[in-house]
């Protein structure tokens, strides 16, 4: 970007202790600190970002919007808390060339078991995973030792940190107000897919904005006709001429017989008999909730809800859940095809995105990848696959790597190595005849 002279004299010079003292603590969510200088700071002047020109601006990446609407819409917490949690079950874990490396002999095995010291592996993927699904982005910091190994892994709050793009469009560094610029290497950036946003992910929780006003809407009129007397608008009719005071005293005794009383909960006249004298009858002229059938217009947002959010709705909870029940049979097995169908290619991406921004620092062969076999509702799936592969392979259906391909391991060394030369290997020296 460009700047004025002005600018150029009043920015810190921030030393490399001072950038990885900040780094930590900012990755922590500690306060920012002043930082010390002798240089007299002058107003900011006006800047010119370049990245931006003939660039059309966007404004829909709202983080902050996203997130409110994940801590006061029910159901869309429910999707994201269940989403995350699954997807929490699967372990990290590090491996070299297809071999699974321990945490007691290699620095990024021991960086999958413990990624920072404040945040357990569980909580890690689970928090990493309400960003992804609240945000369609994450983003984390990679904390580094002195000689620049990534040592920790620390997730940031989606709503603070701002991708700025160079020159060429890439992005150069990532901002934060009170903190340095921290260089693109040291943030890994997961972000999902906007059509007009190079740079930020497209929210779920933003497309469903019509269908929770639907959804605000319908609990708002609940609440109201609640708290406007709990029984439908109705006309006191006397074939006596009333006067002004006497039709008053007449809609005071309804209401207090019917509706609230004090105005706190619980306190209602519900179901309490009204006493009429004079003739007078009762014409409804308000709606009845058995006539209005809300459960429609409840149906529509939540089963629109949960296909945006990817998550069943026998699974979340809500009522439409229940027609799903015929198609699933049990939540049970809903979960097993929504692993099968959802979790577990969501969790290759992010095994992928792992070895791709953090493992490939480690050298050639690294990889970080989450155990799926770890996973309670694949557990009896992966039992019937490990046995049909094993009778494939012992019947000669099936290779050594065509058996491993089906478990969904790596195969061997590409080889056709069937059961019967299998049994002809040369026994090893020194073994009984």
């Amino acid at each position: 970007m460009v700047v004025g002279p002005a600018m150029q004299t009043s920015m810190v010079r921030w030393t490399p202790q001072q950038r990885q003292s900040l780094d930590l603590s900012f990755a922590r969510g500690l306060q920012p600190r002043a930082a010390a200088t002798s240089e007299a700071v002058a107003p900011h002047p006006q800047i010119l970002e370049l990245w931006k020109v003939g660039r059309p601006a966007h404004q829909d990446a709202n983080p902050t919007s996203s997130a409110e609407m994940f801590r006061r819409r029910s159901l869309a917490h429910v999707c994201i808390s269940q989403f995350s949690s699954s997807i929490a079950e699967a372990p990290l874990f590090a491996e070299r060339y297809g071999v699974r490396l321990s945490p007691k002999d290699d620095l990024l095995a021991e960086l999958a078991e413990k990624l920072n010291n404040e945040l357990t592996p569980y909580q890690y993927t689970q928090r990493l995973a309400a960003d992804a699904k609240i945000h369609d982005e994450a983003f984390i910091f990679k904390a580094r030792s002195q000689v620049g190994i990534v040592r920790e892994l620390w997730p940031l709050r989606v709503d603070q940190v701002n991708p700025i793009p160079g020159r060429g469009g890439a992005i150069h560094h990532y901002e934060i107000k009170g903190w340095p610029d921290i260089p693109a290497r040291n943030i890994a950036h997961l972000k999902g897919y906007d059509p007009l946003n190079d740079y930020r992910g497209l929210s779920p929780l933003q497309v469903l904005k019509l269908e929770g006003l639907l959804d605000s809407d319908a609990l708002l009129y609940l609440g109201e006709f609640f708290r406007n007397g709990g029984l439908p608008s109705v006309v006191l009719t006397s074939p006596a001429t009333l006067t002004a005071e006497q039709r008053q005293i007449s809609r005071d005794e309804y209401r207090e017989t019917t509706g609230r009383r004090t105005g706190l909960p619980g306190d209602t006249g519900w179901h309490e008999p009204f006493v009429m004298s004079n003739g007078a009858t009762i014409t409804e002229l308000g709606g009845d909730l058995s006539k209005l059938d809300l459960s429609s217009i409840f149906d529509l947002s939540e089963s629109r809800t949960c296909a945006v959010m990817g998550v069943p709705a026998i699974i979340a909870g809500v009522r439409i859940g229940l027609l799903q029940a015929q198609a699933y049979g049990t939540a049970r097995e809903a979960r097993r095809d929504w692993w099968g169908k959802d979790l577990g290619p969501f969790l290759t991406s992010l095994g992928q995105w792992h070895t791709l921004m953090i493992a490939s620092e480690f050298g050639p062969g690294y990889k970080l990848r989450f155990d799926l076999r770890k996973v309670a509702a694949l557990k009896e799936a992966r039992s019937v696959q490990l046995r049909d592969a094993s009778l494939m392979f012992s019947q000669g259906v099936f290779s050594r790597d065509q058996a491993l391909e089906w478990v969904g391991e790596d195969p061997v060394d590409g080889r056709p190595v069937y059961a019967a030369e299998a049994k002809q290997a040369p026994q090893p020296t020194g073994a009984a005849a």
